[in-house]
């Protein structure tokens, strides 16, 4: 019934998902696409940060995309954790050639 009475409200696009759950869990997912698609787009230009990270926290870092990634395959979730890697143990100019992510995240933007 809530749903019902919502209807007039929800976008015009098709229902993909009838399972009230999985349609949640769907936009859960774009939520959190959407936050880590703007934080890497909106701040391209900002200063590289010094953060200092035992080697088991780093690698725990680098284990949650993958956790991430194996529920949802996206360069999104593969990408940050890639760049990650690549830069650990390297001068700050290594930020500079490994950012995949960032480039994915402004790609997608500029997608209709």
């Amino acid at each position: 019934m809530l749903l019902d009475s919502l209807a007039p409200y929800l976008p015009a696009q098709p229902c993909l998902f009838e399972e009230p759950q999985i349609r949640f869990a769907d936009l859960h997912r774009r939520a959190y696409e959407n936050r880590v698609r703007r934080a890497l787009v909106s701040r391209a230009s900002d200063p590289l940060t010094h953060l200092y990270l035992r080697q088991g926290e780093l690698a725990a870092l680098l284990h949650m995309p993958e956790y991430a990634e194996s529920s949802d395959p996206s360069a999104l979730n593969r990408l940050p954790a890639a760049d990650l890697g690549a830069r650990a143990g390297q001068p700050p100019e290594a930020a500079e050639p490994h950012k995949g992510a960032l480039q994915e995240a402004n790609h997608r933007r500029q997608a209709p």
